[in-house]
């Protein structure tokens, strides 16, 4: 592996001028000309050098841990912001601590271990969490005792971004609208969304009422679903459905297909979230794809930003519509 001499020695400079460079944090680097910091750079990323994290933090009484808090869920979506969050470690050398759960008596374990580990940053995406009261004493208490964390949301909750919390925001609403503007250039006459009280429910409505048309309004759940197929099959004109996610999609697609009312036709429809059977229907699922491979590595970054002292730029992330046979 690289050393920092050999750093030194590609760009022409002493070690103690890569140590700077390399290790930002309280060395110094900024007054460094630009044009040395550059060539160091360049040297260190030509001979692939990883700094010795553990020593860097190790001074700090810390590890180079970041510790990632994420929703049990069996689905590909845990999976892309894994991957995010991998691939952004890896390329900054920290190692990752995953714990996977949506109670808020483990989020609170979770918490209080990774305070005892002392390590250097928190990445949490949880949507079961109500990130209120205890959670944020949690939080807070974690960010008081030298901490990082960022939070991956959908803009559902409050949360105070500060030097030392941060959020990756999705926006969820927007995905929604792009759902409204799918269906209304299919000619949809009439509109159904089965959602819960989200954004992303909004969104849809927002864009469906902005065209001077009204939307039926049903919430999840399997008797809505029950409900929802009734309505479809008392309508004799072209409808439009989104449903807030796939699993409630698919599970209509599967109830109107076996009626023969094959979803694409009469009826179009849009799921959300792009799980990995989507595409494998018959017809192929109209989905909204989240974007978690991103979430994932900006949620990293932000983080080392955070721990170098280098400002977060915000940044919200926008969904994109898949477009395949059900609408």
């Amino acid at each position: 592996m690289a050393t920092l001499a050999d750093v030194a020695a590609l760009a022409g400079c002493s070690v103690s001028v890569v140590s700077r460079v390399l290790r930002p944090k309280d060395s110094g680097s900024d007054r460094i000309a630009p044009a040395t910091r550059d060539r160091v750079r360049e040297a260190a990323a030509k001979l692939g050098y990883r700094p010795n994290r553990t020593a860097e933090f190790l001074k700090y009484g810390r590890v180079p841990e970041i510790g990632v808090f994420l929703p049990r869920f069996d689905n590909s979506l845990i999976l892309d912001i894994v991957r995010g969050c991998s691939e952004a470690a890896r390329e900054a050398g920290f190692p990752l601590s995953f714990f996977f759960d949506q109670e808020v008596d483990n989020f609170s374990r979770f918490m209080h271990d990774t305070i005892g580990r002392k390590n250097c940053g928190i990445i949490t995406c949880a949507p079961e969490l109500e990130l209120a009261g205890e959670s944020f004493k949690l939080i807070s208490n974690y960010c008081d005792a030298g901490g990082f964390l960022v939070l991956i949301d959908n803009c559902e909750r409050e949360f105070v971004c500060n030097e030392r919390a941060a959020k990756v925001i999705v926006d969820d609403e927007y995905g929604g609208f792009l759902a409204a503007q799918r269906l209304l250039e299919s000619n949809c006459e009439k509109f159904f969304i089965q959602a819960p009280r989200r954004p992303r429910a909004y969104g849809f409505i927002k864009g469906i009422e902005g065209a001077g048309k009204e939307v039926i309004w049903l919430p999840k759940g399997d008797q809505a679903t029950e409900e929802l197929f009734t309505m479809l099959m008392n309508c004799s004109t072209t409808a439009g459905v989104f449903c807030s996610s796939d699993r409630l999609a698919i599970k209509l697609h599967s109830k109107l297909a076996g009626v023969g009312e094959m979803p694409g036709n009469r009826i179009k429809l849009i799921g959300y979230d792009d799980t990995y059977n989507s595409d494998v229907l018959s017809p192929a699922l109209t989905s909204i794809r989240q974007p978690f491979f991103e979430s994932g590595f900006l949620a990293v970054k932000y983080l080392l930003n955070m721990i170098y002292d280098q400002p977060v730029e915000p940044e919200i992330l926008k969904p994109v519509l898949i477009g395949r046979q059900t609408a």
